[in-house]
């Protein structure tokens, strides 16, 4: 395979990933450039350029996309390519790091919040950050989890969700729309990811995280969004499969080192 079948194959993977959230589709763009460099080395800044927009226009909605290519092309920009793959491994450190830190902020929180040993919670879509902090959070308490019935190009989010955290032994289930609607279910909080966030507007996520939100809201139930600062950004636009939620919807935003509350 050629270079430009490489690249353009590369960027079919992204583009057509309905199943990975923004975090680890950020972090497979990276390693795809950093393959593409080990195949064929980049001697041009520019061409590496038209390859960081090429993935960015790919999901224009994930703004950990946007923002750690952003970062890529702003080091090259000032390093040169000649240590390109040093780079990317730093900007992966760095995107790690990230995540340890929002889930220690927000773990910190929830225990703080919520002492008793056993907890409610409910989630929606699927997001690689909050499963982690769920695997976090069941090393200290009992957890039932449900998870709103959600599906997108052939991909069961729902299942996969509650499948994975009943791995780390969290009593986890798929709950329909029409059984979280007329079941008055009782919770401690609900959670989800994000795949953008605008503090003072709102967050973007996989369907069909605005009714739980407005479920939160309208029970005064506690609503939060887990997120590495790397998915902020100044504008949320949604694509297909995706909702946009208020960030009057949002109690707290749990992010590297802070917990943001007061938003609107």
């Amino acid at each position: 395979m050629n270079y430009e079948e490489q690249e353009k194959e590369l960027i079919k993977s992204i583009r057509e990933d309905y199943q990975n959230g923004s975090i680890t589709i950020a972090k497979k763009s990276l390693a795809g450039i950093k393959a593409l460099n080990q195949l064929f080395g980049f001697n041009d800044k520019n061409k590496l350029f038209q390859v960081i927009e090429n993935l960015q226009s790919s999901k224009p909605t994930m703004h950990a996309l946007m923002n750690v290519l952003n970062l890529l092309r702003s080091k090259v920009e000032n390093f040169g390519l000649r240590n390109l793959n040093t780079l990317i491994d730093d900007i992966l450190y760095q995107i790690d790091l990230s995540t340890k830190g929002t889930i220690e902020v927000a773990l910190s929180n929830i225990k703080e919040s919520f002492p008793r040993l056993e907890i409610i919670v409910l989630t929606t879509s699927y997001s690689s950050t909050f499963l982690k902090f769920m695997e976090g959070l069941s090393k200290a308490k009992r957890i039932q989890l449900f998870v709103l019935d959600s599906k997108w190009q052939g991909f069961d989010y729902a299942d996969t969700t509650a499948t994975h955290c009943k791995k780390f032994g969290v009593d986890a289930r798929v709950l329909s729309l029409n059984e979280f609607n007329y079941a008055n279910l009782r919770f401690d909080f609900a959670m989800t990811g994000a795949d953008c966030v605008c503090p003072g507007d709102g967050f973007i996520n996989g369907i069909p995280t605005k009714i739980l939100a407005e479920h939160c809201f309208a029970r005064r139930y506690p609503f939060y969004v887990i997120a590495e600062k790397f998915k902020f950004g100044k504008f949320c636009e949604p694509d297909e499969g995706f909702d946009f939620v208020k960030i009057s919807y949002v109690t707290k935003i749990f992010t590297n080192e802070e917990v943001l509350t007061n938003l609107v």
